[in-house]
């Protein structure tokens, strides 16, 4: 067989995958997302452009792995500042996480800590998406947005606790929060102990039991 056509035979097969990948995808858009994009004015070719970039910090992210189509494009809507987008944002997630936060803050407190964290995304809007400073820019819908927000809120809640943590603790061990990537496995924070017993309890005694599953020790 002629080695041109061969090369083009094997280029073609080898594309497949990827159309019928980009063909999923364009028909779980219309199915699950179409009122919210229709909502938002987002575009397929906005969601395929925003995954594209998501792949910078996350080169393991495959197209049939987004499963949560209708949460990606809110949150595109939130990354290109879509006031409404980021309006339903806050109505439909703040109180969940506020009550994460009442185990060791007052409501005044867990409110004010809330709505710092979401006027952060919202800055980190304006830079560039990097893997140890993740932003909505990072996320790629392949789990639930608000199980996101709530892995931000509880790395945001323990370097707070480690920031205002007496001094001697940091010769006990010393805490990881990882990159945050949109990925389904892996603790998002990690705590790497020498004798760091006491360490760890003051940190994890932050967090109410669903969530100290999230800390891990290394």
């Amino acid at each position: 067989m002629n080695p041109q056509r061969l090369f083009r035979r094997k280029a073609r097969a080898s594309s497949a995958p990827r159309r019928s990948a980009v063909a999923r995808l364009r028909l779980a858009f219309f199915a699950q997302a179409g009122e919210v994009a229709n909502r938002y004015h987002v575009r397929f070719e906005r969601v395929l452009e925003h995954l594209w970039q998501s792949r910078r910090t996350n080169r393991r992210l495959l197209l049939r792995s987004v499963g949560c189509v209708d949460d990606l494009v809110h949150a595109i809507a939130c990354v290109d500042e879509v006031g409404l987008a980021w309006a339903d944002l806050s109505e439909r997630y703040e109180r969940a996480l506020i009550r994460r936060c009442r185990c060791s803050q007052d409501e005044i407190e867990a409110t004010i800590f809330v709505r710092q964290l979401f006027a952060d995304l919202r800055k980190r809007n304006r830079e560039d998406c990097v893997a140890h400073h993740p932003s909505l820019r990072c996320y790629a819908g392949t789990r639930p947005l608000r199980s996101w927000l709530a892995d931000r809120l509880s790395a945001a809640r323990t370097r707070k606790v480690w920031m205002t943590a007496p001094q001697s603790l940091s010769q006990c061990g010393s805490i990881i929060i990882a990159p945050g990537i949109d990925s389904p496995s892996g603790p998002l924070v990690h705590v790497r102990s020498a004798p760091a017993f006491p360490a760890l309890r003051l940190v994890r005694c932050n967090f109410n039991p669903a969530e100290r599953s999230e800390i891990s020790v290394g």
